[in-house]
């Protein structure tokens, strides 16, 4: 099962990872050789948030011709490359999302993220990165799909005068209830 951003932070706190600062919800963590990895914990929701939420760790190479090239230890088929680094985080972020759907899509299973004392920090630069499943979902995978439904008649009826959206009042009524925000 993936970690939390404070199970996270918990595990680096425990190995020798300090807080040098906080920015809101951002946590900045050094640890006595300088490698560094930024946090942002998310606030405390619902449990179906929870498992949207995924942090893995990369590992960031320079590259010879400049920018940066990444790689997962727990993807190995995921590698991903920027001009810099923070194109390059962006695109592990895609890349990350493109290895989970399609170990999802496979039901393929989905690793637990490497304790960051087991990788070794000669390797590259240490980055946690923050995947949002529904976030990517929602981006990635908006097709409409028709449903059928039961309601009484006399409500049909209040409502068709009204004038009322059926599949928008049904999408409100799913997002509250699953507490998912637009």
């Amino acid at each position: 099962m993936p970690m939390t951003p404070k199970e996270m932070i918990k595990h680096l706190k425990e190995n020798g990872f300090e807080e040098v600062s906080q920015n809101g919800p951002h946590i900045k963590l050094k640890n006595p050789t300088t490698e560094r990895a930024e946090i942002s914990p998310a606030p405390e929701k619902t449990e179906v948030s929870r498992m949207n939420k995924l942090f893995y760790p990369a590992l960031f190479h320079k590259a010879e011709e400049g920018g940066f090239w990444v790689s997962f230890p727990d993807f190995p088929e995921c590698l991903t490359e920027g001009d810099d680094m923070s194109q390059a985080y962006e695109m592990a972020v895609e890349a990350l999302g493109l290895a989970l759907v399609s170990r999802k899509e496979e039901k393929e299973e989905i690793p637990a993220p490497t304790e960051i004392d087991k990788l070794t920090p000669e390797e590259g630069i240490l980055v946690i990165v923050e995947f949002d499943m529904l976030e990517y979902q929602k981006k990635h995978n908006s097709k409409a799909v028709k449903k059928t439904l039961s309601i009484p008649e006399w409500l049909n009826e209040e409502a068709m005068a009204m004038g009322v959206n059926f599949s928008q009042v049904l999408q409100e009524a799913l997002m509250n209830k699953l507490n998912i925000s637009r």
